[in-house]
């Protein structure tokens, strides 16, 4: 069993996880794809942007560059989580959490089970996401990734309250897109409780209130700190 599950490979996910592997607390992050580990959607970022931690030991790996590409922040960000032996990656779409004694068991779709005391959801823009691009609609969470509905409708079994959020933009050749995605209504700032469900946390753009790089770093930090404390007086 390891100490948290981190569901969500996005900027919360990754920001979180390096912060607990520092504190010395193990942790998987599953995520549906590890080729788009700390994907952007603007195509380009300034170097003096980016607040957190991951991105930080990221742009480090490129020190003269004033901007990155989202795949060279992603590659990066990717190559800095696997240089950290505390944090194991795994690819793989979650489905549902079942309860245990001591913890949460994150089943995924592909069968392979992961055991831990807490359990952090840092799905970003992918529950339930409906993405319109042109004429096109797609069950994206972001351009190019699909959004497995299975979570989603685990949470909404269990009257997790959640919340139909929209957003816009534009892709790299210039077509504007709009999607539909569900945020939940986490609880406390942090430790951003999951109602219902003791132990599972939410962050990032998968909670209500939270739709900035900043605000998602914020997140991270913060929990990152409460599970740390919480852990430390935890052994007292």
């Amino acid at each position: 069993m390891v100490d948290v599950a981190v569901v969500g490979g996005g900027v919360a996910g990754c920001e979180l996880a390096l912060r607990l592997d520092r504190a010395g607390r193990s942790v998987v992050l599953v995520t549906t794809s590890l080729d788009t580990v700390y994907t952007s959607e603007p195509p380009f970022l300034d170097v003096s942007e980016l607040t957190g931690v991951a991105a930080k030991e990221a742009a480090a790996l490129q020190p003269d560059a004033d901007r990155l590409s989202r795949w060279e922040l992603h590659t990066h960000v990717k190559q800095v989580l696997e240089q950290h032996s505390g944090v194991h990656l795994m690819q793989s779409s979650v489905e549902q959490l079942v309860p245990e004694t001591n913890g949460w068991s994150v089943e995924t779709w592909e069968g392979v089970p992961i055991e831990a005391e807490r359990v952090v959801l840092a799905v970003g823009t992918f529950l339930n996401a409906v993405l319109h691009v042109g004429r096109t609609v797609e069950t994206s969470g972001r351009l190019g990734e699909i959004a497995y509905p299975d979570l989603f409708h685990w949470l909404q079994g269990k009257d997790v309250p959640l919340e139909r959020h929209s957003d816009a933009g534009k892709n790299d050749d210039g077509v504007a897109w709009t999607r539909d995605y569900w945020a939940i209504r986490s609880e406390g700032t942090p430790p951003f409780a999951v109602p219902g469900l003791p132990g599972v946390h939410a962050i990032g753009r998968c909670r209500t209130g939270c739709t900035t790089y900043e605000a998602t770093v914020a997140d991270a930090t913060a929990l990152a700190d409460h599970v740390i404390n919480d852990a430390l007086d935890a052994t007292f």
